[in-house]
């Protein structure tokens, strides 16, 4: 709750016209049955604009719902961070990274949308998940954290590179 309330200090206000405006033009394009990098040109991979996608769906081709998806996805991250940590640190230090993952995630509103976010978020599921499998968990974990590379990849191409290097590290 505590990051939610501090990463949405900042998350509605302002404007974003160059990110903002892609995400979301090319989010009505995949609603509208365009495929990214065949019907149209973009900078960014194609998972952005299909998970807005499905968020305009269901909330409305607005800013507003652009930006809780975000809020959704710093906060996961937050909560990711505090997980990992409460698992490899001591409950101290563990608070220390969640405190330093929200001050640096929440610092960066209002640039909603950003897919680096959602790549990050991915890439400590799929490190954890490989952890699992290292520490014999079961071979379920290695698939997992292999979709998460690959879905990782789908935001952005070098968060999936590097989720699959520090899973296959393990």
């Amino acid at each position: 709750a505590v990051s939610l309330a501090y990463c949405g200090l900042g998350s509605f206000r302002g404007l974003q016209y160059y990110d903002e405006g892609l995400y979301a033009l090319g989010a009505e394009r995949v609603s509208k049955g365009e495929i990214p990098h065949r019907d149209f040109w973009s900078k960014y991979p194609p998972g952005q604009y299909y998970l807005l996608a499905r968020a305009f769906a269901v909330g409305g081709d607005t800013l507003p719902t652009l930006r809780v998806v975000d809020l959704g996805v710093r906060t996961s991250l937050c909560l990711a961070v505090f997980l990992l940590g409460s698992v490899f640190l001591p409950q101290g230090s563990a608070l220390a990274a969640w405190a330093g993952a929200m001050i640096c995630v929440g610092a960066m509103a209002p640039v909603a949308a950003a897919a680096y976010t959602a790549a990050l978020l991915l890439t400590l599921a799929a490190w954890t998940l490989a952890r699992g499998f290292s520490v014999g968990a079961g071979p379920a974990w290695t698939f997992g954290s292999g979709l998460a590379c690959g879905t990782a990849a789908l935001f952005r191409h070098d968060f999936g590179g590097l989720s699959l290097f520090l899973s296959c590290a393990l």
